[in-house]
C-alpha cells in the first residue's frame, strides 16, 4: 500500500501563499470590464465586488501536514492540471464547440474536472473532520483515486451547453456540480462512479459543460434514431401516387414529436455545437451552483435576483452540503 502522502510533492513553496480552490482559469470569464468580479455571500446575502486574486481561495489551502509531521503540497500538481486543461477550455470558449476534442483533450479536461470536484473549501467543509491532519489524509485518498475517476469520465460524452438568450450562468465556489439525472429533486448519493449521475461545470458566463450519464445518452440516441426511422417510413407510405399527403396518423404524430424532442440533444452530441437551454434548465443549473457552494456565488453581470429568490424560498441552500467519501473501486496501490 502506498504511503499516506501519496504523490503529493514535498512542501517547498510558501505555505502563506493564497491558494485558489476555484482557479482563475474559470473565474476570468466572469470578470467585469473593470477587472473585478461580482459576488454574493449566500450566508449573509451581502453583495460585493473584488479582484479575482482575492476570491475563491484561502491562504495555505493546498498545504497539508500529515500525522508524524510530514508536510506536502498539492499546489504544483494542480497547477500542472490547470495548465494542461487551459488550452482545451479556452478553445472550447473561442470556437463555441467541442467538436475538436480528441482523446488527449478529453483526458486533460477530465482530470481538471475531477480535481475541481474535490479541491474546494465546500468539499472539505462538508466532511466531519476538517483539521489539518484529517484534510491531509482525505486529500491523499482523493488524489490516489484521480486516475480511476478520470477513466470513468472518458467514456462519457462532453456536451456543450449555451445559456438561454438574455440569461447568464452563475459560478459558485464549488463549480463542479452533480445530480441524479432522472430524479434531481430526490437527492441521494452522487459521484462520477455512481450510475445515473450527471455533472455540470460552467466555463464562461454563457457556456458550460454537461457530462450526462452514458445510459441517458444511449437512450436518447436510440429513441431519436428509432422514431426518425418510423416517422420517415410512415411518411413515405402516407404519400399517394398522385403526390397528395394523407392525414397524419396518431402513431406518426407521436414519432414526429419524439424526433423533435430528442433532436437538440442528439444534434449537440453529434455535431459538438452548443445545446441551448430552456428557462427551466437555467434555473436547475444555477440552483446547483448555489446549493454546492460553501460561501459565495459569482455573476458576470452582477444580477443575483434568482440566487436571492432561491435563498429566500429554500434557506437550506445556504447550508454546506455534507460530504462522504466512498469508492466503488480499489485505490492505487490496493489492487
Amino acid at each position: 500500500m502506498s504511503s499516506p502522502e501519496g504523490k503529493l510533492a514535498v512542501q517547498r513553496s510558501n505555505p502563506e501563499s493564497y491558494d485558489h480552490y476555484v482557479p482563475k482559469l474559470l473565474l476570468r470569464s466572469f470578470v467585469a470590464s473593470d477587472g473585478k468580479i461580482n459576488l454574493l455571500n449566500i450566508r449573509t446575502e451581502v453583495r460585493s465586488r473584488r479582484p479575482i486574486s482575492q476570491v475563491a481561495g484561502e491562504t495555505g489551502f493546498f498545504h497539508f501536514e500529515f500525522p508524524g509531521g510530514g508536510k506536502r503540497t498539492a499546489e504544483s500538481h494542480l497547477q500542472r492540471i490547470e495548465s494542461d486543461a487551459a488550452r482545451v477550455i479556452k478553445r472550447i470558449v473561442r470556437d463555441r464547440s467541442v467538436a475538436f476534442l480528441v482523446d488527449i483533450d478529453k483526458k486533460k479536461l477530465s482530470k481538471f474536472i475531477v480535481a475541481q470536484s474535490f479541491r474546494t473549501k465546500a468539499f472539505f467543509a462538508g466532511l466531519n473532520g476538517s483539521d489539518s491532519e484529517s484534510r491531509a489524509m482525505v486529500w491523499s485518498l482523493l488524489w490516489r483515486s484521480l486516475d480511476r475517476q478520470v477513466d470513468m469520465l472518458l467514456s462519457r460524452d462532453f456536451i456543450l451547453l449555451q445559456a438561454l438568450s438574455g440569461s447568464t450562468f452563475l459560478i459558485g465556489d464549488h463549480p463542479v456540480t452533480l445530480q441524479v439525472a432522472e430524479s434531481p429533486d430526490q437527492g441521494g448519493q452522487v459521484g462520477f462512479d455512481v450510475k445515473g449521475v450527471e455533472g455540470f461545470m460552467p466555463i464562461a458566463s454563457d457556456l458550460a459543460l454537461w457530462l450526462p450519464p452514458e445510459e441517458l445518452i444511449a437512450e436518447i440516441v436510440d429513441g431519436y434514431q428509432s422514431a426518425s426511422t418510423i416517422h420517415q417510413a410512415m411518411h413515405s407510405h402516407s404519400v399517394s401516387k398522385e403526390g397528395s399527403v394523407a392525414e397524419e396518423s396518431e402513431l406518426q404524430l407521436v414519432a414526429r414529436r419524439a424526433v423533435a424532442s430528442a433532436f437538440p440533444i442528439y444534434f449537440a452530441k453529434s455535431s459538438g455545437s452548443p445545446l441551448m437551454l430552456t428557462s427551466e434548465n437555467m434555473e436547475n443549473f444555477n440552483s446547483l451552483q448555489i446549493l454546492f457552494s460553501s460561501t459565495e456565488v459569482f455573476s458576470a453581470d452582477g444580477n443575483f435576483d434568482f440566487a436571492l429568490r432561491v435563498l429566500s424560498e429554500s434557506p437550506g441552500f445556504s447550508r454546506t452540503v455534507k460530504t462522504q467519501i466512498y469508492f466503488s473501486f480499489p485505490l492505487e496501490g490496493e489492487e
